[in-house]
């Protein structure tokens, strides 16, 4: 059978297109317009800078990509990929923050986790398999109109004591923050006024924090209505023995 020229596919007309796309594809990508931020969660590979032909050399060299967290190996856990994304595009944090909270959180549920489960070998892989490029002081986030944010998180000095305050921006549900959970309860994090070295928490019931030398998780927090505030206080003990406590009652 054969079939009408009408019906053949000229494949060197769409080649010579094909290239011509490819070409003016490539003077975009050499020209951006602006700084951006890649936050590659579950991108594999695309952080294993080998050498200057690596997508990382080419993103930070030629992609004007000021900030980038990407995997340095294959990745087939996650977490602390989408932990950074969810941070950053969730919780209003810098891309710099929202890293160093993901890290912080796992770190967190890593050391309650059995190490013979499944998430323990997951969340070894990814604290191992994931970088962060980038001036960690530049403040890139998203737009406030643009982020789903349904609450804020405040911290104030109150002599040597600090008091954050989380407040619902519309109606939230409880979160009870568990370890065995992944990719469920995003913590509200917070760069603390002051570095101490650890705190004792009085939490009222259902709040629970990690607090560190410079920074605080709100891990689980209770029923809140739009409008309605909580607030914890971080106590700064004599000497450095609590690192995180349950809310008051747990």
């Amino acid at each position: 059978m054969t079939l009408p020229d009408a019906r053949l596919i000229d494949y060197s007309t769409g080649q010579a297109e094909a290239d011509a796309a490819a070409r003016a594809a490539s003077v975009r990508l050499a020209t951006p317009k602006r700084d951006k931020v890649w936050i590659a969660a579950g991108n594999c590979l695309i952080g294993d800078y080998a050498d200057n032909d690596s997508m990382a050399a080419a993103l930070i060299g030629y992609g004007r990509v000021v900030q980038f967290m990407g995997y340095v190996k294959t990745t087939w856990f996650g977490e602390i990929g989408w932990e950074t994304l969810a941070q950053f595009s969730e919780r209003v944090a810098t891309a710099s923050e929202a890293w160093y909270f993901a890290g912080q959180n796992l770190e967190r549920k890593l050391a309650c986790t059995p190490q013979d489960s499944v998430n323990y070998k997951g969340r070894m892989w990814d604290r191992d398999g994931t970088a962060f490029w980038g001036d960690p002081a530049l403040d890139a986030r998203l737009e406030s109109g643009r982020a789903p944010q349904n609450a804020r998180l405040t911290a104030r000095r109150d002599g040597a004591d600090i008091v954050l305050t989380l407040t619902a921006l519309a109606d939230m549900q409880a979160a009870e923050d568990k370890v065995e959970d992944v990719h469920v309860v995003h913590p509200f994090g917070i760069v603390l006024p002051r570095a101490v070295g650890t705190y004792a928490c009085e939490c009222p019931q259902g709040m629970s924090i990690v607090a560190g030398d410079d920074f605080a998780l709100v891990t689980s927090w209770p029923d809140m209505k739009r409008g309605e505030s909580i607030s914890a206080r971080l106590r700064v003990p004599g000497k450095n023995t609590v690192l995180a406590l349950k809310g008051a009652g747990e």
